[in-house]
């Protein structure tokens, strides 16, 4: 029970460490994630680089590469490189969605402070009859 600015204070000083240690949890949450998406966007790429000779090669056996002219050839390279787009681009859009999540995580972690700073005071202050605990202070510091 807040009943005095002591108590006030040290509730306050409890929530500030307690949003201080969730959001650096967060953030290191936030930082494995981007090594993760980092990782498995350089793996899709490697994956392409080393895959695509092969698949020249399996053309290349039935005498068929890019100097020479054939649509089966063209639309099958086509649709390879769009499958490779397709697939970086998915993780690309789901890397920024787990940053999206990081981000209204730390909203959520600093609006909860407020909330509960803000009941907080409005416990100290019906528990002091409706008196304003810092008025006295903005008065001195020229607030209102």
């Amino acid at each position: 029970m807040a009943t005095s600015m002591y108590d006030y204070t040290s509730g306050s000083n409890d929530l500030t460490a307690r949003y201080g240690q969730d959001q650096a949890v967060n953030e290191y949450a936030r930082f494995l994630s981007q090594r993760r998406g980092a990782r498995t966007l350089d793996d899709t790429q490697r994956n392409f680089q080393r895959s695509f000779p092969k698949f020249q090669g399996n053309w290349a056996r039935r005498g068929i590469n890019s100097d020479t002219r054939s649509g089966v050839y063209s639309e099958s390279v086509g649709n390879y490189a769009e499958d490779y787009a397709r697939s970086y681009n998915r993780q690309l859009e789901d890397q920024a969605g787990e940053q999206a999540g990081f981000d209204m995580r730390n909203a959520d972690l600093g609006a909860g402070m407020q909330t509960a700073l803000q009941k907080l005071y409005e416990k100290l202050m019906i528990e002091r009859g409706g008196v304003d605990p810092f008025a006295a202070l903005r008065g001195l510091v020229g607030g209102s």
